[in-house]
Order: structure tokens, then sequence, then C-alpha cells
């Protein structure tokens, strides 16, 4: 059945839509799995990878699957919103990815301004889902400057520890 879908989905939507569906279901595999960690010890003893990983899992669930059928914008999505809604969290996994792998710390990487934006993105309406391309860039500049910060601090903080020549 599957197979079937991805086949219209990649024709009427974007043949990417079938992978992002497959990382958004890793990641709440995912999840499913750490839950039991954070039950027993807390989402402390997470590595930042992991509590990145519960994010976006939660993401998932709160902002890509659970609808307000009160809303008139959210009762109905048509599939190209929807799909530009899934890239937009992901994009935000694979972004938030990098900073974690350049050694941002977790916090504030999930306090960037924008994940409040990600978490309301579902009630933009159908004629106006550019702004969904527009929020995109957003979540990379700002992750892009959270990396940047991170190796200019690094940069300061050689510079300061280097002994100075002849001393």
């Amino acid at each position: 059945y599957i197979t079937k879908i991805s086949e219209n989905w990649a024709e009427l939507v974007d043949p990417s839509f079938k992978g992002l569906r497959e990382l958004a279901m890793s990641l709440l595999q995912k999840e499913s799995e750490l839950e039991e960690i954070v039950r027993l010890i807390g989402v402390e003893a997470l590595s930042s990878r992991e509590r990145l990983v519960m994010e976006g899992a939660r993401s998932v669930r709160e902002d890509f699957l659970q609808q307000n059928a009160f809303d008139d914008v959210d009762t109905y999505s048509s599939l190209r919103k929807q799909f530009l809604l899934l890239r937009l969290i992901m994009t935000f996994y694979e972004e938030a990815g990098k900073a974690i792998a350049a050694d941002v710390e977790i916090g504030d990487v999930l306090a960037i301004p924008v994940r409040e934006e990600i978490a309301v993105a579902k009630f933009i309406a159908e004629e106006n889902l550019d702004e969904f391309d527009v929020l995109e860039r957003k979540v990379t500049e700002e992750i892009d400057g959270l990396i940047k910060e991170k190796a200019e601090r690094e940069a300061e903080k050689e510079k300061g520890e280097k002994v100075p020549e002849g001393a």
C-alpha cells in the first residue's frame, strides 16, 4: 500500500515526500526506544543527539500528526501543505543535527525563536504556503548563526589561551 501511495506522492507533490515520511517514522521509532531510558533516569541522561531525536519526534507528533478539527485552517490540509510542514520539521531536525555536531549546546538549539513558528505552522492557510519557504530559511539562518557564534567563541577562547611569544 505505501509503495503505491509513495508513487502518487512523488507525482502529485514532490519526489522527496517518501524519504521525509521515512525519516519521520524513524524518529518516532527511536523516540519509542528512548522513552524507557527517560522514564527511568530522566531526559538529562540522554546525549544531545538523543534529546534532539526526542524533540524531533515530539514535533512530528504535535506539529504534524495532531489536527484541530475545530480550527478552520487545520481541519483540512492539502498534500502539498502536509509535505511542506513535514519538510519544515525535518529541516529543523537536520540543521539542528549539524549544530549538535559542531558542539552547540542542545538548549541553545532548542531555544531558537523559529521553533515557536514551526509549532504553529500547521495554521498557515493554503493560500500562504510560500510562508513555509520563509520559515525554512529562518531555520537555516538561525542554526547557522548558532554554529558561527560557537566557532567565534572557540576562536576567542583559543586566542586567550595562547602564550604570547617571548613570555
